[in-house]
């Protein structure tokens, strides 16, 4: 219960218990015969979806303080440092148009949102693409890491030590593995929204893969953010 009550303390445990609400809502909304049942589990979507916004408002000024610090990293690659700032440009885009949209509903600001649904969309997309390219590039560099371990370990570490440092390479990539579920959870409602698979392929996924996607995406991110202690 300890733990439970820390999670939900948090902004943004609270946005992921949200979104796995709305998305699950809609999953069972879009397999659901029922009329009456689809317009209440709409009903539960839109709110959790709205909620959520409220949350994070503000949340872009969080990705340029991101970005900033990542500009001043001496740790980090000049490649890996491209790929992140540019990642988290996208998403300071993303939330700066989702914090549009939630003023303008609220009639907050008095704005036209609709001809931006798509371009916001997009900036998540590519946002979420970004990061899926470096989690790729860091899974590669883990089992170049492991492979250089095992071969230049010889003589110069204990097998205790060499144990150790491959557990720590396996949980990295174990954290890894689960960022690249998340982001392509994410990446179908991301494509959908900004209408791309109708521009590539003629058409649009179905919003029960949609649903799915963004379910185990909110289910992972969750658990990401589960107090450990």
């Amino acid at each position: 219960m300890e733990r439970l009550l820390v999670f939900l303390s948090q902004t943004e445990c609270r946005d992921k218990v949200l979104k796995v609400m709305a998305y699950l809502a809609n999953l069972l909304r879009a397999i659901s015969s029922n009329k009456e049942v689809e317009e209440r589990l709409a009903g539960v979507f839109h709110a959790a979806r709205d909620a959520r916004k409220v949350f994070r408002l503000g949340k872009s000024l969080n990705e340029l303080h991101a970005i900033l610090s990542i500009s001043r990293s001496s740790d980090l690659t000049h490649s890996d440092k491209t790929y992140h700032i540019l990642s988290r440009a996208g998403f300071m885009v993303y939330w700066l148009l989702d914090n549009i949209y939630i003023l303008s509903l609220y009639d907050i600001i008095v704005f036209d949102y609709s001809p931006l649904a798509k371009w916001q969309n997009g900036a998540w997309f590519i946002a979420l693409l970004l990061a899926l390219l470096l989690n790729l590039r860091n899974l590669l560099k883990s089992f170049t890491e492991e492979a250089m371990l095992k071969d230049t370990a010889v003589g110069k570490m204990t097998e205790r030590e060499v144990a150790d440092k491959l557990d720590e390479i396996s949980a990295q990539r174990y954290s890894i593995l689960l960022n690249i579920a998340k982001t392509l959870g994410d990446m179908i409602p991301a494509a959908n929204w900004a209408e791309l698979p109708f521009a590539i392929l003629g058409k649009q996924f179905s919003e029960k893969w949609c649903a799915l996607g963004g379910f185990v995406a909110g289910v992972i991110g969750g658990c990401q953010l589960w107090p450990s202690s």
